[in-house]
């Protein structure tokens, strides 16, 4: 019996063990530590005030390019567009999952957007 307990005791340790490192987040580029978030409402209500700045936004994936390099975030009801190309990275396919983005807002075309530079996926 006591060899028994020992088995399941030890298979429950591997559990744990294995789900632990689960939770990781995925950091893809370069994330800047302790910088507050942005809402992506405030991007998009004064567009060039935010214009070539640095900033931290987070959001759920709504869309996103096949490769990886694009993709759309959704925060609360504002959605922006943040492009990866630039900074040579690409994330794996993460529609639904939340993010948070590292970059730099710029104004293309009129609308705002986010040259992301580093990406970490929860």
């Amino acid at each position: 019996m006591t060899r028994k307990k020992n088995l399941i005791l030890a298979a429950y340790f591997v559990l744990v063990a294995t789900l632990a490192g689960c939770g990781k987040p995925e950091i893809y580029g370069e994330m800047t530590p302790g910088r507050s978030v942005t809402e992506v409402k405030n991007i998009l209500m004064r567009p060039a005030s935010y214009s070539e700045k640095s900033v931290t936004v987070q959001g759920k994936i709504t869309s996103e390019c096949p490769t990886g390099c694009w993709f759309n975030i959704k925060d609360g009801e504002a959605v922006i567009y943040v492009d990866l190309t630039p900074s040579g990275i690409a994330i794996p396919q993460s529609v639904g999952r939340t993010v948070v983005i590292d970059g730099e807002v710029a104004i293309k075309e009129g609308k705002p957007e986010i040259t992301g530079k580093g990406v970490r996926i929860k």
